[in-house]
């Protein structure tokens, strides 16, 4: 059992199944607590929408097998301009605290608020692969076409995202997942 199965256990809601998909393993388990943390989240999305692509391409004919292949390896393009925005958001926080003679900047996020919101983060994950998942089997059967895929995994993203804002009172959180939705929509 991985650790996202047993965080879904402590999970109050509940999810139609659990997905079986090999990208699990690339989301962080616990929620982040401030912004570089959803930055560092939204480079684990992209990565997995990565690895989905580079899955489909080698059982699909061409030319769509190197559609899903380019397409993989453009979602380190995705990842490299989250990784700009994590970037800024440290240097920022660094001018901080330089500024404020060097002392300790704390989370955003309380561990307190952290441990309350962390059930519907697992469970807002969860739901994220096995839609991912889901989308991938109907790609496989050829039931969706690459774009219709390329789009749908795109929406699943978004919509991850907007509900993960959602669970944060925080607007510079929030802030931070409206970015990762806009890069993800170009």
């Amino acid at each position: 059992m991985n650790m996202l199965q047993k965080e879904r256990k402590s999970g109050e809601r509940k999810t139609k199944k659990m997905t079986t998909s090999s990208i699990a393993g690339r989301l962080p388990v616990r929620c982040p607590r401030n912004v570089g943390e959803i930055y560092a989240l939204g480079i684990s999305f992209q990565y997995c929408t990565g690895d989905i692509y580079l899955e489909l391409a080698p059982l699909k004919q061409k030319p769509e097998s190197n559609l899903y292949k380019k397409l993989g390896f453009n979602q380190l393009d995705t990842k490299n301009e989250i990784q700009k925005l994590s970037d800024n958001y440290l240097n920022n926080v660094l001018r901080k605290y330089y500024e404020n003679g060097g002392k300790i900047i704390e989370d955003t996020i309380s561990k307190e608020q952290a441990k309350q919101i962390q059930p519907y983060y697992t469970n807002i994950l969860l739901e994220f692969l096995q839609e991912v998942d889901e989308l991938k089997q109907q790609a496989l059967n050829g039931a969706l076409s690459f774009s219709e895929t390329k789009n749908q995994i795109n929406n699943s993203s978004v919509r991850a995202y907007e509900a993960l804002a959602d669970l944060y009172p925080s607007v510079e959180m929030k802030r931070a997942f409206e970015d990762l939705m806009g890069v993800v929509r170009r």
